[in-house]
């Protein structure tokens, strides 16, 4: 997901390339279950539910 999808501010995101490391490396699967602790902005979040779509992300 482009980082201009995002609305945030000034606030720092993590950005797109690393976002899509992040997801490919935890090899997240339709039904996983997913905590993203200290969540900030979400944008790692959005992209770990676009993958979990059949399973649970919380944000924490």
């Amino acid at each position: 997901m482009p980082d201009d999808e995002f609305v945030r501010g000034n606030a720092p995101m993590t950005k797109s390339e690393v976002r899509d490391l992040i997801v490919s490396k935890l090899g997240l699967k339709d039904e996983s279950v997913v905590y993203d602790v200290v969540a900030d902005t979400g944008s790692v979040l959005v992209e770990m539910a676009r993958v979990a779509v059949g399973g649970t992300v919380y944000a924490i």
